[in-house]
């Protein structure tokens, strides 16, 4: 029930092994969890790497990059150090795919559920990676170098805003179901299928920098459940391309 941080020398890494001969190793699943006995804190003061293993020097294809959920059930997300879920590097073939990251909180009742970063979050490989989000208060995830493929949202209390930039390109799309690890408490790492980006009246702000494309193929949907209540606004800016697809409409309708 107490706070959770990873500080001074406290890095978690479980990269893949290299492998100079065939494919690297794939990266090992993490799962960091606080539950509800107290509310606290999740900070990662030191590096997360769960990155797939090199191939490079006479290798095929790297290693993929790992599952990594972080779930509060009581508490904030800090990610104040880097956080790498990316393919490992291509040997004679390619580089191994993108890993899955997933960042949950989960209790309203509390003085702040939020999740927030100073340092990157990276997915990257021949396939990238992906990012969801389930959260209870504000997401605020702007800091540059934040590199993922593809992005989806729940953001369940009314008012509460999602931000998210990346230094790519980026699809708000439809991320699975990913996770197999289970705590002590018996609470598991597994989390559901999500599409798009959904807020009860909270606003949307979503970038793809430098020349990267942005491609909304699922919905963004900011409409509140409070009579009379105001829908959330959506900002979406790119340095490429901006594209709407056939399951990507966008709406902001006022609740009724």
């Amino acid at each position: 029930g107490g706070a959770i941080t990873t500080a001074t020398s406290g890095t978690i890494t479980t990269t893949g092994a290299a492998n100079t001969g065939g494919v690297g190793g794939a990266g090992g699943e993490i799962f960091i969890h606080h539950t509800s006995a107290a509310a606290g804190d999740i900070t990662l003061g030191k590096t997360l790497t769960a990155a797939g293993g090199s191939a490079g020097g006479g290798g095929s294809t790297g290693g993929n990059g790992a599952v990594v959920t972080i779930v509060n059930d009581d508490g904030s997300i800090a990610v104040n150090a880097a956080l790498d879920a990316s393919g490992g590097a291509t040997g004679t073939v390619a580089a191994g795919n993108g890993g899955t990251v997933q960042l949950k909180t989960a209790q309203a009742a509390s003085a702040a559920s939020t999740i927030t970063q100073s340092a990157a979050i990276t997915a990257t490989g021949a396939t990238g990676g992906l990012l969801k989000v389930n959260a209870t208060d504000n997401v605020t995830l702007q800091t540059a170098g934040n590199d993922v493929a593809k992005l989806a949202a729940n953001i369940s209390t009314a008012g509460k805003f999602f931000k998210y930039s990346d230094t790519n390109a980026l699809a708000v799309d439809t991320v699975g179901t990913a996770g197999t690890l289970t705590a002590p408490s018996t609470t598991g790492a597994s989390q559901a299928s999500m599409s798009g980006i959904t807020t009860l009246g909270g606003a949307v702000v979503v970038a793809a920098s430098n020349t990267g494309t942005l491609d909304v193929n699922q919905v963004i949907l900011t409409t509140p459940s409070a009579a009379g209540t105001a829908g959330g606004s959506v900002i979406l800016e790119a340095g490429g391309a901006i594209t709407t697809a056939t399951s990507g409409t966008i709406t902001t309708t006022g609740a009724a």
